[in-house]
């Protein structure tokens, strides 16, 4: 039979119960960045459900945002949706936006995510990832946003890739812009991989499988955090109406680490395919950036319960170090003059050592 998302958890699916969402968001301006990717598109329904007064859709992937727009209208006929193409590096259509429609709830999604790929174009990453995060911030506490909510990832915990060290540092601007627009709150949440989201292993996998070609799995051993787009979105909108999230991260319960082989013999078996083994299976190794196995939690965090029982705090025992909100202007000089800006960055996360440990290849930083 066809293979549910479900299916493949390996835990029952969370189903966060949220009455009081359509309490905030009715009536109110809402913003989605990243509008048409797989965690933006779902955020953008779900939130169309609840009744704002205006949804703005920023993506700068002209078609998705087309098709997303269209979708949502005919759904929504009589809701003010509005499909804006723009980068959120783009100080001048960020400004734009925010003076137009003063949104009251910002939802960050926008982002490089593939890990490979930001090894070898780390400029971008830090351009989209970090400065894209702090021009989007800024510009939510500048306007008198209530609430700006960065969406984050695993991959930021004790980070060892370029894409992981880019998130951190976006949790890092987004927490220091706590301090700097204390009349808005800012949050962000940290989940694992998300099963279905475009470029993700499942859409692989399903590919290699419909063209009769072995399911390449990076390691026997490589475990990750899974969760589903709509546990990812009801996470966000979660941590969006938490009272204690101001200046803090939000995380959800999920379960055990998978590992990434199971999933691939799960879902041969599942669709019927017959296999002798793990004959129908290949092992490629790790590609850069990646590790074996993912983490939550860095050692100086530690988790603080919430109102709801699937979704915790994560609060830091220790000094974050380096600033990073002032050396922004130093990692932007950087990349005006075509350098990449990880040296600014490592300084402010002290990453280089912990890339090192964990035998990631060298010259990754290199444009």
């Amino acid at each position: 039979r066809d293979v549910r998302i479900e299916d493949l958890l390996g835990r029952e699916p969370i189903d966060l119960k949220l009455p009081e969402l359509s309490a905030a968001l009715e009536g109110t301006v809402v913003l989605i960045t990243g509008a048409a990717g797989s965690i933006g598109s779902e955020l953008s329904r779900q939130v169309a459900l609840n009744q704002p007064r205006t949804l703005v859709l920023f993506d700068q992937a002209e078609t998705e945002l087309f098709y997303l727009e269209r979708e949502l209208r005919e759904e929504h006929p009589r809701q003010q949706i509005v499909a804006v193409i723009g980068d959120i590096v783009d100080a001048a259509a960020l400004e734009r936006v925010f003076a137009t429609y003063r949104p009251a709830r910002v939802f960050h999604a926008a982002a490089y995510k593939h890990v490979p790929m930001m090894e070898v174009n780390p400029r971008e990453a830090i351009r989209n990832n970090v400065i894209g995060t702090w021009r989007v911030a800024d510009a939510a506490g500048r306007h008198g946003a209530g609430e700006f909510v960065l969406v984050s990832t695993d991959k930021a915990v004790k980070p060892v890739s370029v894409m992981g060290e880019t998130k951190r540092a976006a949790e890092l601007v987004v927490l220091e812009a706590q301090e700097r627009h204390p009349d808005t709150v800012f949050a962000a949440v940290r989940f694992g991989n998300v099963l279905g989201s475009s470029g993700s292993v499942i859409p692989v996998f399903r590919k290699q499988m419909a063209e009769g070609k072995p399911l390449t799995v990076t390691h026997p051993e490589a475990t990750r955090y899974f969760m589903t787009i709509p546990e990812a979105v009801q996470l966000i909108l979660q941590a969006s109406i938490l009272p204690d999230v101001r200046g803090r991260i939000a995380m959800l319960e999920m379960g055990e680490p998978v590992l990434i082989l199971d999933l691939a013999r799960n879902l041969l078996d599942l669709s019927g395919v017959h296999r002798n083994g793990d004959d129908r299976i290949v092992f490629t190794g790790l590609r850069p950036g990646e590790r074996l196995h993912e983490s939550l939690t860095a050692p100086h965090e530690q988790t603080q319960r919430t109102a709801h029982p699937k979704v915790s705090i994560v609060t830091t025992s220790c000094s974050r170090g380096v600033p990073i909100l002032p050396l922004l202007s130093s990692i932007e000089a950087a990349l005006e003059r075509g350098e990449d800006g990880m040296d600014v960055l490592d300084a402010v996360l002290d990453g280089g050592a912990a890339k090192l440990a964990a035998g990631a290849p060298k010259g990754m930083f290199m444009t």
